[in-house]
């Protein structure tokens, strides 16, 4: 069962894995940090992951909501978002986000490496940049 903290942490990394046309299959929690597998939405493929949360969890809301209007509006290809920051920033501002709560959440967005594990090892990270 998860408690709010985990369910808001879960919330974020199911948004985050979906721009990577991913879901969460199934994972575990310890030590803050989140591992599990994935499954990719176009394969039966699995994925192992690990996840280091990081101390800004506050920014995870914000960072979910912003996950999701880059997916909503086709603003990212495969971990690359398609506008400049300054572009990405006013959007949000005309979304009603302060300029200081958007700047931080993409910052934070822009920080956050998720592992890929293969075979024990860590092999790749899912993350998202300009």
């Amino acid at each position: 069962m998860l408690t709010n903290n985990n369910d808001v942490v879960y919330k974020f990394l199911s948004s985050f894995l979906s721009i990577f046309h991913a879901r969460i299959n199934d994972c575990s929690w310890g030590d803050g940090k989140i591992e599990g597998t994935l499954k990719w939405d176009d394969s039966d493929e699995f994925q192992k992951f690990s996840w280091i949360i990081r101390p800004e969890k506050e920014l995870l809301n914000e960072s979910r909501k912003l996950c999701e209007i880059l997916t909503k509006f086709n603003l990212i290809s495969g971990d690359k978002i398609l506008i400049l920051e300054n572009e990405l920033k006013h959007r949000l501002i005309q979304e009603g986000w302060s300029p200081e709560d958007a700047g931080k959440t993409i910052d934070y967005l822009c920080s956050i490496e998720v592992k890929m594990i293969d075979d024990g090892e860590e092999t790749d990270s899912f993350f998202v940049h300009f």
